[in-house]
C-alpha cells in the first residue's frame, strides 16, 4: 500500500478512454482507500463512477493506484480503491 500523505506529479489517465486526464498534478492519499487528486481543468473533468490509472510522486518516491473510482468529480476530484 502506497504512503499516506502528499504527492506531487499525479497523472490520472482514464482506463476507459473517457476524459477526465490529469498531467503533473497534486494528490494526497489517506493511506487506505481515498485518492483526491487535482486540479482538473473544469472542461475535462473525470467522469463518475469511471475507473482511473493514478500515479504520482511521494518523498520522491512514484507510487501508482490502478484502478481507482472516481466519486465526485470536480477541480479537485476524489477517487476510491474497490475492493471486492
Amino acid at each position: 500500500m502506497p504512503p499516506e500523505g502528499h504527492y506531487t506529479k499525479v497523472k490520472v489517465i482514464n482506463s476507459q478512454h473517457g476524459p477526465g486526464a490529469l498531467t503533473d498534478g497534486t494528490g494526497t492519499f489517506n493511506g487506505t482507500t481515498i485518492m483526491a487528486c487535482g486540479p482538473f481543468d473544469p472542461n475535462d473533468l473525470p467522469a463518475l463512477n469511471e475507473f482511473f490509472n493514478i500515479n504520482g510522486e511521494h518523498a520522491g518516491v512514484r507510487y501508482e493506484f490502478p484502478g481507482y473510482k472516481c466519486t465526485h468529480s470536480g477541480p479537485t476530484s476524489e477517487f476510491h480503491i474497490v475492493i471486492v
